[in-house]
């Protein structure tokens, strides 16, 4: 017997088992009850079912349910989706074979812990279903339990797909299939709830004890809900064949002990059960009421988990309800009425949404031998009022339970009164009635519930049921007559006594509170009593009564102090809530009346809380006298006035703006009258003085008594008509200083204003949208005269446009007020229809202030408010067209504006052909040069040109009316607007709006949009025929009209610009002709009528517009006619001799012509036949070779449409003669040589020059022999180029114009075909490195790759050098980085690079990038000394720590942020031309790179920045990084270099490797060398681990102990300070011992043969001693104060010579 190999037959966690053995099978395969043997069910174990069970199925299932017996949850839900698709696409003979695997699968997969598990199970089984259908009969019985069990599974999700399965499965008959199964099902249900426990349910190894009991609660709850479902399904007779498994069950108490389970989700199930069965089978719950009221009565009012409350009510209403009896039963050991009460003062434990709404209802159903009792109602109600003060109630729930409190009273009070109990009756009314109202009143005698009780929720609720007490058909009305006798009683007890009920002095502000409580329940029962349907007299006379004779024991009693303030407010509020009946009764009116005239005087008081209350009450009582009482009006409204201004001047405006309001809110009678002079004055006192100065908190009670002083009507005004203009006038005058301050900025002022002003302004908005707002009848209009009111809404229109809070300019004082004037216009908008309101008067106005603003460049006026300020006046003028009309005409202005707003615009930069040959053709010598566009062009704070405010304006019309409401003139400018802005963006200089502002973006797709709205939707043959003469006419000068339909209009007006102005207004009229003309339909006879327009217009003296309509015909693609138009125009070309093509514009418009026709859909090769090329090509030659050879440059205009022509000719492959071959390379040669580019023109030329050249290159591949000539050129050329591309490129900016940047990009493709001899001697290294930083993609990319060809070349001759040993003083220097690309790497300002942004930083940290990529290329191929050098020099610099510091942030190393993740991608190569700047995985993966090449090729430098490094987060993160990320792959990358190494390096060494760790033997004799090289999980950032082998280190090979460290030492150094590898680490330690062993003497400084810092052999001797010295060991140790490693004869100058 030999030792049993654990490693093969692996472990697993805790020494157990594997989950698959058959000894976990034969544990878990019993006492599963209905899941185990007992129900034919598989138990729950992962790998329990045997091959046997799949014996019958096709493999690919077979596979599939390996997979589902495996533990990992992901494994299963990936096997159940593989198995869906699988019952997709299978036969159902496939499927029948799986059939009797299937109900083991499903029975243990269907309960799982994980929902992710059961929704898979249940969509595969409804797959089954689908298939399978009535084959599925067999098996029906093993699946039915779960299978209905999980209809109620707590994942909806889960449940839905069984009970989609059940549907599909049994549409009908759903009953028979229960009887079928009934016995089954109900063994199901029994042994789940009766046996069955977590740790039986699931197996304890492998599952937590969290998803043991959740799975238990699921599936016990699911069996539940499945009996309740089997009642509700099946009659009594049908239930009653399955009478005995229904009696084992019913009998059995742990079911009915389900009832008070621990698990909530349990006992929720089996109140639901209960409830369905008192409903269905109360036959069987009668004979068991004995057990089951007990157990459910005693336990459920002690169920704390609010979640089961809705269920456990609904139970316990129907157990009520169905069996009364049962709380005697259940009573008969134990009162149950004690636990409901203790249930209710706990309130319901939070669930009272749910609990007290049902305590109606269980009362009504309570035995009468339960209620009767004299105890229960006070506990009962008692209980429910004590319920507030527990922490389960708050002030949202409170008013449940006070409405359940009344209900419950009220039935009370009716059942009393059925059973002739009047004592109880009186009782209830008496204490349970009046128990609210007391803590309504008098809060200090109930602390513990005047947090949770919300007062005018209880005053709303209490006057609710008091109105029910009085017109309840079945309460005694003399019940509801003693309640209010005792409310009036006690109100005026108090009142009288200021005293609580029981006597304890009553502290003032509870009396005070009291009061205002009193007299608001007085009022809420009056207004729901008037709201009430039915006969409510009763109590609207009996509280009218009471409130008579309470107010009157209020006035009797009240005297100054120190009730004054209660009974004033008591008063008050009765007095003007009442006032009619009041006032109608004689007694109650000489009451008041007595009260207003002759007490209040008296009592008024400046320092008295109860002023505003006593003058209120005069207000009511003015309000109610007659229009005869004039006398007593002036009496009592004069000393009002005289009591206001009586007091002291602070008390002035809060008491005179709660009098003012109250008046305001009486409606006093016209008859009266409010004037006074007293009033005008403090009102006039307010706007003028104390407007402007007062602080916020006044400010604001200031306005409100100003608008409520200026809101009267006329005929009621309280202002003197003067007073009210000069008012109006002030906050006109107010609004208009404002609004000039801040919107019309001039010079450099920035808009701002004084405090004092802003709050000004703000008070006046604030008076004006109250104006507007405070009734309907708007006194806006009557305080404003019409000749006021338009510039006051002038002001308020502009003013609303601040509210917009994009708008950044913007600050939030300005914001503020322009919200409140938005709030000023919407109410202006309600007003529009008021007869009142001149409407054509005031659009009048508006469009002048607008027109104003919109040319005044001073106007602050963002994007989004001239957008707004369009939508704003349609909206006032409404459906008024004459109004929106004048509206249009007003922002769209007339053709003259727009071309005098736009002409500044005019330029045209013939650059622009570069990028697009329609944008750009330059045709004439440009006038005027960018910087002078810039200088004219005249721009407000946000950037925008009175052009670009007239662009927006526009398209608020648009948006707003649509394109086609509006003159048709308007889409031709609109869209040369969007050209005009697009060349600005190309050109890089600034166009008539900021393109960065707010809303650009998206008018850009608006105008971008408009070329296709402008077009007519039937545009017909005829139509288009039609619009071709149409526009020849204009062209030749024809009398033409502008068409009926939008389209043709549109297409009118576009030409005559065209033809009038030229310049961008032709590319308009192409862009409108190309899309008109581009269907797929296009018949013959309008291409040709179209052609025949081409031909006819060619000779015109509009060349551009010409040109427009060339381009716009080219997308006819490969029609035939084409190709006869092109013939037509060779023919004329070819007569055009060389002094005509120079001086006329002919030759170029025809060449253009037929280059933008020859290169439509086809190319040349289908529209040009070779002898039409050949006679075209012939004569170009003819323009340009003269006696004396090829001229350039006379025409630049004619060389950019030739060098064009050209390369299009032969990028589509015409063939052409080899002389006409000679002539092209040569003149493409000398427009690339000869031509300056400091002509923006030369650049266009230069730009087809070098398309050309591309074009020849390509052509002398297919055709070498034709195109010789290319050969023999392109050497020159290529040098040009070279030249071209730094001197482009070296110093772009950080901004550059779209033709600039694709020049450089053509520069760029053909700089990186240079040829290598080309390149090398050129040698641009240094201007390359400044051409890195260049914001263009492609010219970065060429520049690295350059730089990459010539340092290959630099390495490979300077370590030549450096093995050849003598060097001149200037190739040492070649030893250290090149200073140029020391500058590169050297910025420590390179910017951070944000995701989805593309800017110049962004090329700069590109550029900063590729640098140090071109410096780590120094070390491919580079020597053991060239590395070093580079190595000291780099270390000198410093430079690394900048370095790694960037690259960790670009990968989000050590941040806040999460680390960029490496594990999708392969970061050890780099290849440029995949790179993307815009990609956000482009620079993260660079910066991978770069870190790979560090650890690569200096990881001594990293090691040393990581070891040094003060910032220890960034510390733990590299190292983290580097170990998940790198440091496998550089080990990996070390191991593999030792199967690579060359086999002479290790000769005579044995190397074995393992993970991480490299032996190497070396033989000697009968023993061996061992050096044992250990890689550290965080490699290279920690040291190799390096120890000697065998135990003996060299003394078994007779080595010195000090020799014997120093080789391990020098080992040591290769890979820690010298940045080798474990190649390098082990041909230094074999050459060691090699050359010791073969008599080469060791140095005697470092005991080692091989120089461990140059790896050079010891050749300095002393001449004493004969020692032999490493140079670079006597230089270390020069000036050393050791002399004991030397002789006594050491001649020291060897020391200085090394």
């Amino acid at each position: 017997m030999g030792k049993k190999d654990v490693k093969k037959e692996g472990r697993v966690k805790g020494n157990l088992q594997p989950a698959a053995s058959s000894r976990a099978a034969e544990l878990l395969g019993t006492g599963f009850g209905g899941f185990g043997i007992s129900s034919g069910l598989a138990p729950t174990t992962f790998g329990a079912s045997s091959d046997g069970d799949f014996a019958q199925v096709a493999p690919q299932l077979k596979v599939i349910f390996k997979k589902l017996s495996k533990r990992d949850s992901v494994t299963r839900v990936k096997a159940l989706e593989e198995l869906c698709v699988y019952l997709s696409t299978a036969e159902v003979d496939e499927i029948q074979q799986m059939l009797p695997a299937w109900p083991k699968l499903y029975n243990r997969l269907g309960i799982d812990a994980d929902r992710r598990v059961r929704e898979s199970t249940g969509a595969a089984h409804l797959s089954l279903v689908q298939k399978a259908r009535k084959h599925l009969a067999p098996y029906l019985k093993e699946l039915i339990g779960t299978w209905l069990c999980l209809q109620f599974d707590p994942a909806k999700d889960v449940g839905k797909a069984a009970a989609d399965a059940l549907q599909t499965a049994f549409p009908t008959k759903r009953t028979d299939v229960l009887v079928f199964c009934q016995v089954e099902i109900l063994n199901f249900v029994s042994d789940n709830i009766l046996r069955q426990t977590p740790e039986t349910l699931s197996d304890p190894r492998f599952t937590s004890q969290e998803d043991m009991v959740s799975k238990y609660a699921r599936v016990v709850s699911g069996s539940l809900y499945t009996l309740s479902y089997m009642l509700e399904q099946l009659s009594p007779p049908q239930s009653a064949k399955a009478s005995s498994e229904y009696d084992g069950l019913l009998d059995d108490p742990k079911f009915w002990g389900m009832l008070h389970h621990d698990l909530a989700q349990i006992r929720r199930a089996a109140y639901a059960f209960l409830g369905n069965a008192c409903v269905k089978w109360q036959d069987a719950i009668e004979p068991r009421l004995d057990k089951i009221a007990p157990t459910f009565l005693g336990k459920v009012f002690g169920d704390k988990d609010t979640s089961t409350h809705a269920e456990l009510w609904d139970s316990v209403l129907l157990f009520t309800k169905t069996f009364p009896q049962s709380w005697m039963l259940a009573s008969a050991k134990k009162p149950i009425v004690p636990k409901l009460c203790a249930f209710l003062k706990s309130g319901a434990y939070g669930g009272v949404s749910l609990s007290y709404p049902s305590l109606l209802a269980l009362l009504a159903n309570l035995p009468k031998e339960i209620v009767s009792t004299a105890s229960f109602r006070p506990d009962f109600l008692g209980s429910i009022w004590k319920g507030l003060g527990s922490g389960a109630i708050d002030r949202t729930t409170s008013g449940i339970l006070l409405n359940s409190y009344f209900e419950c009273v009220l039935y009370l009070i009716v059942r009393a009164g059925a059973d002739s109990a009047v004592n109880v009756q009186n009782q209830l009314v008496d204490v349970e009635m009046f128990k609210p109202l007391e803590a309504l009143w008098f809060p200090a005698k109930f602390p513990e519930m005047g947090s949770r009780i919300k007062p005018e929720e209880l005053e709303t609720i209490l006057s609710k049921y008091i109105l029910k007490l009085g017109t309840s058909s079945q309460i005694s009305s003399q019940l509801f007559l003693a309640f209010m006798s005792r409310l009036s009683n006690t109100i005026e007890a108090t009142l009288e006594s200021s005293v609580f009920p029981d006597g304890d002095a009553l502290p003032a502000e509870d009396y005070v509170l009291f009061c205002r409580r009193a007299a608001i329940l007085l009022v809420t029962i009056d207004k729901l009593t008037r709201q009430a349907s039915g006969d409510t007299s009763i109590v609207q006379e009996r509280t009218e009564t009471l409130v008579r004779d309470v107010i009157a024991k209020a006035i009797a009693i009240i005297q100054p102090e120190p009730l004054l303030p209660g009974l004033a407010k008591f008063v008050r509020t009765l007095s003007e809530s009442f006032r009619g009946p009041l006032f109608s009764h004689p007694a109650s009116k000489i009451a008041i009346t007595d009260f207003a005239v002759e007490k209040v005087p008296m009592l008024l008081r400046a320092d008295s809380p109860a002023l505003a209350d006593l003058l209120d009450t005069v207000v009511v009582y003015i309000g109610a006298l007659p229009p005869e009482d004039q006398e007593a009006f002036r009496q009592s409204w004069e000393k009002v006035v005289e009591a206001i201004f009586g007091l002291g001047e602070g008390k002035w405006l809060p008491v005179f703006g709660e009098v003012i309001k109250e008046v305001r809110k009486i409606d006093v009678n016209p008859a009266f009258h409010l004037q006074s002079e007293r009033i005008d004055s403090y009102v006039r006192k307010l706007v003028f003085e104390q407007l402007e100065v007062a602080k916020e908190e006044e400010a604001s009670l200031l306005e409100d008594v100003v608008s409520t002083c200026l809101s009267f009507p006329p005929d009621r005004a309280v202002l003197s008509l003067e007073t009210s203009r000069n008012i109006a006038a002030y906050i006109s005058e107010v609004l208009s200083t404002y609004t000039q301050r801040v919107l019309y900025l001039s010079g450099g002022d920035d808009g701002s204003v004084s405090a004092s002003m802003q709050s000004n302004a703000l008070a006046a908005l604030n008076v004006v949208r109250t104006l507007l707002t405070v009734t309907k009848a708007a006194p806006f209009l009557d305080v404003f005269p019409q000749d006021m009111i338009g510039r006051v809404v002038a002001d308020v229109f502009e003013l609303s446009m601040l509210g917009d809070e994009t708008n950044q300019d913007d600050d939030a004082e300005l914001v503020k007020v322009g919200k409140v004037a938005q709030a000023c216009w919407n109410g202006l908008l309600l007003l529009k229809d008021d007869e009142k309101f001149d409407l054509e008067l005031i659009i009048t106005v508006l469009t002048a202030r607008w027109k104003e603003g919109l040319v005044n460049l001073h106007r602050r006026m963002s994007p989004s408010q001239l957008m707004a300020g369009v939508s704003e006046l349609l909206s006032m003028v409404g459906e008024h067209y004459t109004l929106r009309d004048t509206v249009v005409k007003a922002v769209v202005e007339t053709p003259d504006s727009w071309a005098e707003a736009g002409e500044v615009w005019k330029l045209h930069d013939p650059t622009l052909a570069v990028i697009d040959a329609s944008a750009g053709l330059p045709m004439a010598e440009a006038k005027g040069t960018l910087s002078e566009l810039e200088a004219a062009a005249k721009r407000d704070v946000h950037g925008f040109s009175v052009y670009a405010r007239m662009v927006f304006c526009a398209m608020g019309l648009v948006k707003a009316i649509g394109l086609k409401a509006l003159p048709a003139w308007i889409s031709v400018e609109l869209v040369r607007a969007r050209i005009v802005s697009t060349d600005a963006a190309a050109l890089g200089v600034a166009g008539p709006w900021a393109e960065d502002a707010v809303g650009v973006a998206q008018l850009g797709l608006d105008l971008d949009a408009l070329v296709g709205d402008a077009a007519d939707e039937n545009n017909d043959e005829k139509w288009l025929v039609d619009l071709a003469t149409n526009v020849g006419d204009i062209f030749l000068g024809k009398q033409s009209k502008a068409g009926e339909d939008f389209g043709a209009q549109v297409v009118f007006h576009a030409t005559v610009a065209a033809v009038e102005r030229s310049g961008e207004y032709a590319r308009v009229l192409g862009q409108f002709l190309r899309n008109l003309l581009s269907g797929p339909d296009v018949s013959r006879d309008v291409v040709l009528a179209w052609l025949k327009i081409a031909r006819d217009i060619l000779p015109t003296e509009c060349p551009e517009a010409v040109l427009a309509v060339v381009e716009a015909l080219t997308v006819f693609g490969g029609q035939s006619e084409l190709a006869e138009w092109i013939s037509d125009q060779v023919a004329v070309v070819a007569a055009i001799d060389r002094n005509s093509a120079l001086t006329t514009k002919a030759a170029r418009l025809r060449i253009s012509a037929i280059t933008s026709f020859g290169q439509a859909n086809g190319g040349f090769r289908t529209h040009m036949p070779q002898d039409k090329a050949f006679i075209l090509l012939r004569r170009v030659r003819g323009w340009y070779e003269t006696g004396s050879g090829i001229i350039v440059g006379e025409d630049v205009y004619l060389d950019v449409q030739v060098a064009r022509l050209l390369g299009a000719i032969i990028a589509d492959e015409v063939e052409i003669a080899v002389s006409l071959a000679g002539f092209t390379v040569e003149l493409c040669r000398m427009w690339i040589q000869e031509l300056q580019t400091t002509e923006s023109v030369n650049r266009v030329v230069l730009h087809y020059a070098l398309k050309l050249f591309m074009a020849l290159l390509n052509a002398a591949e297919r055709d070498p022999e034709t195109w010789d000539a290319v050969g023999r050129a392109e050497k020159e050329i290529y040098r040009k180029l070279l030249d071209l591309f730094v001197a482009e490129c070296v110093n772009s900016g950080a901004h550059m114009s779209k033709p600039q940047f694709e020049l450089q990009a053509l520069l760029s493709d053909l700089a990186s075909r240079v040829p290598e001899e080309a390149l090398l001697e050129r040698a641009p290294f240094d201007e390359l490195c400044n051409v890195t930083s260049t914001p263009n993609e492609e010219v970065q990319k060429a520049a690295f790759t350059m730089l990459r060809r010539l340092t290959a070349e630099r390495v490979q001759a300077t370590s030549l050098r450096v093995e050849l040993g003598s060097r001149s003083g200037e190739e040492r220097a070649e030893e250290q980085i090149p200073a140029a690309l020391v500058v590169a790497i050297g910025k420590d300002d390179v910017p951070d690079v944000e995701e989805g942004v593309v800017d110049a930083g962004t090329h700069v940290a590109l550029g900063y990038l590729l640098s140090w990529m071109i410096f780590f290329d120094h070390f491919e191929d580079a020597t053991f000394q060239l590395k070093s050098d580079y190595i000291s020099h780099i270390r000198s610099l410093e430079l690394l720590p900048h370095f790694l510091e960037y690259i960790f942030g670009l990968l989000g190393v050590g941040w806040s942020r999460t680390p960029f993740d490496l594990s999708r991608w392969e970061f050890d190569s780099f290849e440029p031309e995949a790179f993307d700047i815009e990609s956000s995985v482009g620079f993260p993966l660079l910066a991978a790179h770069l870190y790979w090449r560090s650890l690569r090729h200096a990881p001594s430098l990293v090691r040393m920045w990581w070891s040094e490094c003060k910032n220890r987060q960034l510390t733990i993160a590299v190292e983290s990084y580097t170990e998940k990320f790198f440091s496998p792959l550089l080990i990996r990358a070390e191991l593999d270099s030792l199967s690579r190494a060359d086999p002479a390096a290790l000769q005579d060494l044995t190397v074995k490797t393992s993970r991480s760790e490299v032996t190497a033997s070396y033989p000697i004799e009968d023993t061996t060398l061992d050096v044992v090289i250990r890689l550290p999980p965080t490699f290279p950032l920690r040291q190799v681990d390096m120890e000697g082998g065998g135990g003996g280190g060299g003394r078994n090979a007779g080595v010195q102990e000090s020799r014997w460290r120093a080789w391990l030492l020098s080992v040591s150094a290769v890979m820690v300070a010298q940045n080798g590898s474990i190649v390098d680490a082990l041909g230094v330690f074999k050459k060691n011992i090699s050359l010791h062993f073969e008599g080469v003497e060791d140095c005697a400084i470092c005991y080692s043969v091989i120089g461990v810092i140059d790896r050079t052999l010891p050749t300095k001797q002393c001449k004493t001693c004969k020692h032999l010295f490493h140079s670079s060991c006597l230089y270390k140790v020069r000036g050393s104060k050791r002399p004991s490693l030397f002789c006594s004869f050491f001649d020291v100058s060897i020391v200085s010579a090394s």
